[in-house]
């Protein structure tokens, strides 16, 4: 029996570790598990977050049609062509000698009728190829500003919307459009403003929204009018930090002032100028102020025509 006594022992020794080592083993099996519990919890509120903004975006997307605007390279000049759900804008075409360009580029997209054309101010580098347009399209409402002065081109223009009977309209700040899904809201010029001989500052300014993107279009706007478009869009309460920002008067130091490209902090800067102009277009000084910005900027005596999308969320370069 004594030499029994060893074995019992042993045995009974092995039993305390095992029990120990399986409480040892249940109260970390309880810790892990209290940790596993806790984590689904901060993953669940992240994922919960990400999905809602996913979903929001999703939402603004699913509402909203896609926004094309396309800077036509005319050269020296303006154009714009704007589509979204089936409706289009044009808004200039360039020189006199550009005309027969752009309505050919507007019909090669398949488009038969204009619901809109703008003619920011009397220059012919923008209107100049306007009448062409309006006798080879159908267009529903044209844009200009009321400027009583004895302009050729301008005439020309007017006397082209009489012969084709185009309503004409001189909208004021304020007055908006739609387009699709998308809006336009006039900011300049106010017909009680009085810029002289400054016809660059009697420019048709618009804000184009598509959703939760903007593109700000102003023509040759120059300092003064610019100080006039600012002061409007927070008047009207609008969104005035924008994607795109159409670089006034091609790329002018006279226009693109600091004062505007603060208040409306563009992404994207598009310059419409011709190759080698004699204007030397775009200004040294207006580059530095965009690289100063950190704005990305296209530019059609480079790129030829740039064409940007917008989905009502983000702008893209369309593809």
């Amino acid at each position: 029996m004594a030499k029994k006594r060893p074995e019992i022992k042993k045995s009974m020794s092995g039993a305390v570790i095992i029990l120990l080592l399986f409480a040892v083993y249940i109260f970390s099996s309880g810790k892990n598990e209290d940790k596993t519990e806790e984590r689904p919890t901060i993953v669940s509120e992240f994922d919960e977050a990400e999905e809602e903004k996913k979903s929001n975006d999703d939402t603004v997307s699913q509402g909203m049609e896609e926004l094309r605007v396309e800077f036509v390279d005319v050269g020296q000049g303006d154009c714009i062509l704007v589509s979204c759900g089936g409706e289009n804008m044009l808004i200039d075409a360039g020189e006199n000698d550009r005309g027969v360009q752009v309505a050919k580029h507007i019909k090669a997209e398949g488009i038969k009728e204009l619901k809109y054309v703008i003619g920011t101010h009397p220059h012919s580098d923008h209107i100049g190829g306007i009448d062409v347009v309006l006798d080879r399209l159908d267009c529903e409402m044209l844009l200009m500003p009321d400027y009583e002065r004895d302009i050729k081109t301008y005439n020309d223009v007017l006397k082209c919307a009489k012969r084709n009977d185009t309503p004409i309209l001189v909208p004021e700040p304020g007055d908006s459009f739609e387009l699709g899904s998308a809006e336009f809201t006039v900011l300049a010029p106010d017909p009680e403003d009085n810029y002289g001989d400054a016809i660059n500052n009697y420019s048709i300014a618009i804000l184009l929204e598509n959703g939760e993107t903007s593109f700000l279009l102003t023509g040759d706007a120059e300092y003064q009018e610019e100080a006039d478009i600012i002061e409007s869009g927070r008047e009207l309460g609008l969104d005035m930090d924008v994607d795109v920002l159409k670089a006034g008067h091609h790329g002018s130091g006279d226009a693109s002032s600091w004062e505007l490209l603060e208040a409306v902090e563009p992404e994207t800067v598009v310059i419409s100028c011709g190759r080698n102009n004699d204007y030397g277009y775009p200004h040294k000084s207006t580059m530095k102020k965009l690289d100063r910005i950190g704005a990305e900027v296209l530019r059609t005596d480079e790129l030829g025509d740039i064409s940007l999308c917008s989905d009502g969320v983000e702008v893209s370069m369309c593809e």
